[in-house]
């Protein structure tokens, strides 16, 4: 069976028709997360993004069961207003301020401009929830510019404690006043029932503002320089070391499949459960079709034979 086929088998059984997946993502500047294209339909989504420049604050047509669009400040606060600077690119806008001086020694350094400073409306992920009637999360995504491990701790003990995924981009060189950093969410989600299924650091060209200009060597050029690490994006996925309910597990293998963690797929299958024994099978049968050895070439092995030998020479 198609995986389509069988998320829209999973996603319609009485138990997430009861509970629908809830879906929080925070910075949707361009497009709501491109990963829930599959489970939409069946998906309740709240996204925010304060800049509306990129955001398409219309609910209709959204592809969602239920979709919540919030074009204003989310934060850690209940502040009614908060400052927010307008950067020239929009999805570099922030409620932060961009350190330019420290951020003028990287190629991207423009794209941090602050264009304009204004006042907006500040809500709160709690208040949202509440208001929206919103007492669960499944997946939480966040690209905030900045305040991501500082949202993520607003939420009640039980909701941080519960989503299915976790996702952060946070900052490794300093861009904004007082931002939440990589090594910060690294040390708090490490207390947490939660394991690292990606980390992708992410980056730009190392060469200051000053030296395009005296060379004038245009920032916007792919010049043949390896990107540094700037930020970095982090995925977390439940241990389920709380969590072992039939409409969990089935989620779960939902969201691990989608992010191809196919071996933990089968992990959550094989906790205790009460699942339809058809269901479990077609599950169990697609992630065990997903899971084939490693075809290790010749050459793919006289390379590996190579630099082991390179290595021990070296000793």
């Amino acid at each position: 069976m198609e995986l389509n086929q069988l998320i829209e088998k999973v996603l319609t059984t009485q138990l997430l028709q009861d509970k629908p997946p809830v879906l929080l993502d925070i910075g949707a500047s361009g497009e709501i997360h491109p990963e829930w294209r599959m489970i939409a339909k069946h998906s309740v989504c709240v996204a925010f993004d304060a800049d509306d420049r990129d955001f398409n604050n219309s609910e209709t047509d959204s592809g969602y069961k239920k979709v919540h669009l919030i074009n204003a400040i989310v934060s850690n606060k209940e502040d009614k207003t908060t400052v927010f600077y307008l950067t020239s690119s929009p999805h570099c806008s922030s409620s932060l301020y961009p350190l330019i001086d420290k951020l003028e020694s990287w190629s991207f350094s423009d794209l941090f401009k602050v264009e304009k400073t204004i006042e907006l409306k500040n809500v709160s992920l709690a208040s949202v929830l509440k208001e929206k009637n919103i007492n669960y999360m499944d997946w939480f995504k966040t690209d905030s510019q900045g305040t991501d491990l500082r949202l993520f701790t607003s939420l009640s003990d039980e909701l941080q404690k519960n989503a299915i995924i976790a996702q952060f981009e946070p900052g490794i060189i300093d861009a904004y006043k007082g931002e939440d950093k990589f090594h910060g969410v690294l040390t708090y989600m490490d207390k947490m029932p939660y394991w690292a299924s990606e980390i992708n650091i992410m980056g730009s060209k190392r060469i200051a503002k000053t030296t395009l200009q005296k060379y004038k060597l245009d920032p916007a050029t792919d010049f043949n320089i390896p990107n540094s690490s700037c930020w970095g994006e982090i995925t977390y996925f439940n241990s389920f070391e709380n969590k072992n309910s039939d409409r969990d597990i089935l989620l779960g293998w939902v969201f691990s499949t989608i992010k191809q963690q196919h071996g933990f797929a089968l992990d959550l299958l094989n906790l205790k459960n009460t699942i339809d024994k058809n269901l479990f099978s077609e599950l169990e049968k697609y992630s065990l079709e997903q899971i084939r050895p490693i075809q290790v070439t010749f050459t793919t092995k006289q390379k590996i034979k190579n630099k082991l030998t390179h290595y021990i020479n070296k000793l």
